[in-house]
């Protein structure tokens, strides 16, 4: 994956809070873009098939550098869809649920490192979990993935900038721009989520009867 140094958005921040230290300024940026990504789900990433082991119920996650995994959007054991469930609902399907053994039907992410399948594989498979994951960059990332700089570096930047101008007794304190550019940070990220769970591709179905000239 290609990546967009964070200096890359300094042109977008830096002239609107003037006085401020560029390594502030970057650290605002790298909490805004951490920020979108958790709550948008937009960075999507195919995550490496793991082999499933006899009786191991838990299996860690390995995201791509310099990323962590925000949750998993779609998974598949064996070429089969598996589902998410939290603990309430796998306590209304099994008596005991950790101790279920047999083909994973589920799985649950209790925790931040991890993914847990229920019922827990009763024998090896190689490859035999797959996830399509959501990522977010680490506080240490060099960078943003580049496509995602390219769509989002306005949100992003806005974002930045809203948690840069409500700092108090700053020469670049604004509180009225602060609410101005968090409104752009919170309208891209929800409209950064619509689409992520659409998808980025229009639709080749076509309305019965009607013309495709404006579809």
């Amino acid at each position: 994956m290609a990546t967009s140094n964070w200096s890359t958005f300094f042109d977008n921040v830096l002239p609107y809070v003037k006085g401020c230290a560029v390594p502030m300024a970057q650290n605002k940026i790298v909490e805004a873009a951490i920020e979108f990504c958790n709550e948008s789900f937009v960075w999507k990433y195919d995550h490496p098939a793991v082999d499933a082991v006899a009786a191991q119920p838990t299996y860690p996650f390995v995201p791509a550098a310099n990323t962590k995994i925000v949750r998993i959007d779609r998974a598949w054991y064996d070429g089969k869809n598996i589902y998410p469930k939290i603990e309430a609902e796998l306590d209304a399907l099994y008596k005991a649920w950790p101790l279920e053994t047999g083909t994973p039907l589920y799985y649950i992410q209790d925790q931040l490192e991890s993914v847990r399948l229920v019922p827990f594989p009763s024998a090896a498979l190689v490859g035999a979990l797959v996830m399509r994951v959501c990522l977010r960059p680490t506080n240490a990332a060099p960078g943003l993935d580049t496509q995602l700089w390219e769509r989002f570096i306005d949100e992003i930047a806005a974002g930045a900038l809203s948690k840069l101008m409500v700092m108090p007794d700053k020469p670049w304190t604004n509180t009225g721009q602060a609410a101005y550019f968090s409104g752009i940070f919170e309208n891209g990220k929800d409209a950064a989520r619509m689409k992520a769970t659409k998808g980025w591709t229009r639709s080749s179905i076509r309305p019965t009867g009607q013309s495709s000239r404006f579809l």
